[in-house]
């Protein structure tokens, strides 16, 4: 398990937040802006400080797809940069990430241009500083990137020689089914793991027989006289497929998804959970998940009865926004989890 406690200042809308007693699988829950893809953005952020793109790319997952310096903003609670963004991760992969924003990086100034804008303009670049520690060594790390305004599709990099990431993480945002499903599927095939696949996903669709990989469609073998696309399976077994591939994709590492029930049936849940649980402790993936969803926590608390799920170390969270912008985790274990369900208390 990568992460048991995790901290997070000035991320976006969250001011602070602290959560302790992380498991292998991490479920939170709460009203709609409480802050819950904020948070999986946050945990995101930290697990990959050494590339100073992912500030950019959490903002692209909200289709915010652009370099603009107001943009980029976003990131810092309050939209102020002065807010210095701190995510710090205890445990097995221990970590403390700050970024910053480069308001002014002037290193060069175009001479033809300074009778066109004014001095203060003039070789104006703004960008990102990451710095980071990693495990109990006091190094500290750092990657930037910088941006130039007249060239916003584009950004330069600058990233530390003197570390490799070896934590790997993969980060699922809402509605997004069958993300490079084809490219993990692949290596799967080639790991000869396809087997575990085939038996994950038949507690969904039992009449699947075996899954192959054809000019990167994926086919599926559920006994009829050919092999059929898994696309014609419905929605709800892309889905399970695309989160399944993730997991065992981030095997020993962590995984993200944002609103995980979205587009699902309660029918489905239970049988989706009963693969999540069973894929994250035999691939060791940590998983952290938001819902909104009730009948998705009752499924998991019915699930976690079963034989061979029970130990499953898991933890959830109700995320509360008080009005200082604190994030607040509540944690239900099992047994907090089922009283509340059975007194049809809300857990919302």
């Amino acid at each position: 398990m990568n992460f048991s406690k995790i901290s997070i200042e000035n991320f976006r809308g969250i001011r602070t937040c602290n959560i302790k007693d992380l498991g292998l699988v991490n479920v939170f829950f709460g009203k709609n802006n409480c802050g819950k893809s904020s948070l999986l953005e946050a945990i995101f952020l930290m697990t990959g400080p050494s590339n100073p793109t992912l500030p950019i790319l959490v903002n692209n997952l909200r289709q915010l797809v652009s370099f603009r310096e107001e943009d980029i903003l976003t990131d810092f609670y309050g939209l102020n940069s002065e807010n210095i963004i701190r995510i710090q991760g205890d445990g097995q992969n221990k970590r403390d990430v700050c970024v910053t924003m480069i308001k002014s990086h002037t290193s060069q100034v175009i001479l033809d241009q300074l009778s066109q804008i004014n001095s203060e303009q003039s070789g104006k670049r703004y960008g990102l500083k990451l710095e980071y520690r990693v495990g109990e060594s006091e190094h500290l790390y750092h990657t930037e990137l910088i941006i130039d305004p007249k060239e916003e599709t584009s950004a330069h990099a600058k990233t530390d020689k003197a570390y490799n990431e070896t934590l790997h993480a993969e980060y699922i945002p809402s509605g997004n089914v069958m993300l490079h499903a084809d490219e993990k599927l692949a290596q799967i095939i080639v790991d000869k793991r396809e087997s575990e696949i085939v038996e994950a996903l038949k507690l969904v669709e039992p009449r699947i027989k075996d899954i192959v990989l054809i000019n990167k469609k994926i086919m599926v073998d559920i006994g009829l006289e050919s092999r059929l696309p898994i696309n014609v399976l419905g929605d709800g077994v892309r889905k399970v497929l695309s989160i399944l591939l993730a997991i065992h994709s981030a095997k020993g590492g962590s995984l993200m998804i944002d609103e995980i029930d979205n587009g699902l049936h309660y029918s489905i849940m239970p049988a989706l959970w009963n693969v999540i649980l069973h894929s994250c402790k035999t691939q060791d993936t940590q998983l952290f998940v938001s819902t909104h969803s009730a009948d998705f926590v009752e499924a998991l608390v019915d699930v976690m009865s079963q034989e061979g799920l029970a130990d499953t170390n898991v933890s959830a969270y109700k995320l509360v926004k008080k009005y200082d912008d604190e994030l607040v985790a509540l944690r239900y274990d099992k047994e907090k989890l089922t009283y509340a369900i059975n007194q049809e208390m809300e857990v919302r």
